[in-house]
């Protein structure tokens, strides 16, 4: 044999480890999270074996998709002196100071709550999962929301427990692309060439949201997390508050006069504290558009009661959510110890009142009512405020792919 061919056998050899490594490390990180919130052994196999089915019925890359970000996270803690972003040196915004050392690795996990609260995103997607079949828009949108909700899970995961540049990254842009698939999905219908409507735009983006949630999974596994942030940066993404500012408008134009509209969008969007530029866009741009493709469509008084129920049961949710990210809402009422207890136990409520409206299944009622939904889910929900913000703002995204697909089948109907 060959030095040439025995170096290539090597090779593959190394390989084939470090991806048996990588596969153990995301199960393992699993299993260190339980740990290190609740002192059990492990995370709960059969909640993990639902989410990574998920995963797979939808894109067999995906598992390997979540490995790879969950080992460059390892990674990046383990040769973090040669990173230039140091660990733990970001914070700023939350509450939680409570860096704690968990086992696997010694990785020290600045926000352990917070960091702990993500896997509410990771039921999301098994939750899609357990819709299929029923869904309106086309697959390859259903596909997206998996994609987009698992990466958001773990990127979030990774900004709480690191309070690094690159978990910020990873966290804030994966949240633009889950609302971006929402809102092009409402609007699919339309077979529109606009970029205004599609976009959110004046000129059309590089990629859609389905070009992007494919490309984010290709970049855990094809490139070293030390390359994440610049990849990641290059995307043409909209902000989710421009998604968000998007779609809320499309349900607006749908049950209101335009009167109404006119008044409505401006204050919604200053209480929700949209920067100025994209309420100009919004207001300017994109609801003159967007009436001219939907002058010919009439709802029926009972498909319009219907949609308005389904809307506020949506936004009830993400309203409460929003309470508890205190960056829009950084009260010091919302830091006390009585407020978060409450503001614990009244999220079944909020999110019991919010189901009656809509016509929305619920797939998963751990998550709805709060507790057990994440390991150490019992005791954060009482202390973190974030922690909150991660659970209801999960149930309330769900909602919002639901009424994304709500309207999606409406316009099928009626254009």
């Amino acid at each position: 044999m060959s030095k040439y061919l025995l170096l290539s056998f090597l090779s593959l050899g190394f390989a084939a480890r470090s991806v048996d490594a990588a596969t153990d490390d995301g199960k393992r990180m699993f299993d260190s999270m339980e740990n290190l919130m609740s002192g059990a052994d492990s995370f709960d196999q059969t909640l993990y074996d639902e989410m990574r089915d998920c995963m797979a019925e939808y894109d067999l890359n995906l598992p390997k998709s979540q490995d790879a970000a969950w080992a460059g996270m390892i990674r990046y803690f383990d040769e973090n002196e040669s990173m230039n972003d140091t660990w733990g040196a970001g914070h700023g915004h939350w509450h939680e100071m409570n860096n704690t050392l968990q086992a696997f690795h010694n990785i020290m996990i600045m926000e352990p709550c917070n960091y702990a609260s993500n896997i509410a995103y990771y039921r999301v997607a098994a939750q899609i999962c357990q819709h299929r079949g029923k869904w309106n828009v086309e697959p390859e949108y259903v596909k997206a929301m998996v994609q987009g909700f698992v990466a958001l899970g773990m990127g979030s995961s990774f900004m709480h427990g690191s309070e690094t540049h690159l978990g910020s990254t990873v966290d804030v842009r994966f949240i633009d692309v889950v609302a971006f698939i929402a809102h092009q999905a409402s609007l699919r219908p339309l077979n529109s060439d606009s970029a205004i409507l599609m976009d959110l735009n004046n000129t059309a983006r590089e990629q859609n949201s389905l070009d992007i949630a494919e490309e984010l999974t290709k970049i855990f596994v094809d490139k070293p997390v030390q390359e994440w942030k610049v990849s990641i940066d290059g995307m043409d993404i909209p902000d989710f508050m421009n998604s968000f500012a998007g779609l809320i408008t499309t349900f607006m134009t749908l049950i209101f006069e335009d009167g109404l509209v006119d008044v409505l969008g401006p204050f919604l969007m200053e209480t929700m504290q949209v920067p100025e530029d994209i309420q100009n866009f919004i207001l300017s741009e994109y609801v003159p558009e967007l009436r001219l493709e939907l002058s010919g469509l009439n709802l029926t008084e009972a498909e319009l009661e219907t949609l308005t129920n389904n809307g506020i049961g949506t936004f009830t949710k993400l309203l409460y959510a929003f309470l508890w990210q205190e960056e829009w809402f950084p009260q010091p009422i919302f830091l006390d110890p009585f407020m978060n207890i409450l503001g614990a136990t009244m999220i079944k409520y909020v999110n019991n009142f919010a189901n009656g409206l809509t016509t929305f299944p619920t797939y998963d009622m751990v998550i709805q009512n709060g507790t057990s939904a994440y390991p150490g889910s019992e005791w954060c929900n009482d202390k973190e405020p974030h922690a909150k913000w991660h659970l209801e703002s999960a149930n309330g995204l769900m909602d919002l792919v639901y009424l994304a697909d709500h309207i999606n089948m409406l316009l099928k109907q009626k254009l």
